[in-house]
């Protein structure tokens, strides 16, 4: 029988490794502001929020993703998808990373199909669907990705990342402001304000991404996070 407390609890990550859930539970105690606020509402804080959201996060080896959300909510919950192959070598600063970027797209899922929680960020969203429609298909990514960068969330992204480092005792790093902004960037390569950067912050970007996500060298840039789960 369930206790009370795991009733309430709306993030399940109970199919992931038990190194794994440490990660992103240490995640989600770092946060602030509006990445807190985004995770109490998946964790059925109805103190503080209207209407308690779900996600399931659990690995899969489909595709060529490092994760990815379902837009389609199952039961009421948002299934966010791990790719195990893809992330062997990802350090800790980089699952953090993804794990973030997920929870905001499946967040967004939510802010659509209840707009009663948050109608300013609602209306955002409507306009970038429809700006990024596909005549009989919708492009839930780019209208998702193209938000988190000329919206706040980039920066969001870059300070939890900061704050994520900071719990995990990466002390040499807490300066480098840089080097989580263009963490922040990782996966949004395809996003409008990305294409428009010149090909110098474009390689910069490029080159901190992948170093971080598969734990080595990378066009002469070394990770700085320790592997995730060694």
């Amino acid at each position: 029988m369930e206790t009370e407390d795991e009733d309430e609890e709306e993030i399940d990550i109970k199919e992931l490794t038990n190194c794994h859930q440490f990660l992103i539970n240490t995640l989600i105690g770092s946060t602030k502001e509006e990445f807190q606020k985004i995770f109490e509402k998946f964790k059925g804080n109805s103190l503080l929020v209207p209407m308690n959201f779900n996600v399931k996060i659990q690995y899969s080896n489909e595709g060529t993703a490092t994760a990815w959300t379902d837009r389609v909510l199952q039961n009421n919950f948002a299934m966010i998808y791990i790719h195990e192959g893809n992330n062997l070598g990802a350090t800790e600063l980089s699952l953090a990373r993804t794990v973030m970027h997920e929870m905001l797209q499946a967040y967004l899922l939510f802010i659509e199909k209840f707009p009663q929680t948050d109608r300013s960020l609602n209306g955002s969203l409507n306009a970038y669907i429809e700006k990024y429609n596909v005549p009989g298909n919708k492009d839930y990514n780019a209208a998702h990705h193209n938000l988190f960068v000329e919206g706040a969330f980039i920066n969001d992204i870059a300070e939890e990342l900061k704050n994520f480092a900071t719990a995990l005792g990466y002390t040499s790093l807490i300066n480098d402001a840089q080097f989580f902004k263009d963490m922040a960037w990782g996966g949004l390569h395809t996003t409008d304000v990305y294409k428009k950067m010149s090909s110098t912050e474009q390689d910069r970007i490029s080159r901190r991404y992948y170093a971080e996500r598969n734990g080595g060298t990378y066009q002469g840039t070394t990770p700085k996070g320790n592997k995730a789960c060694q």
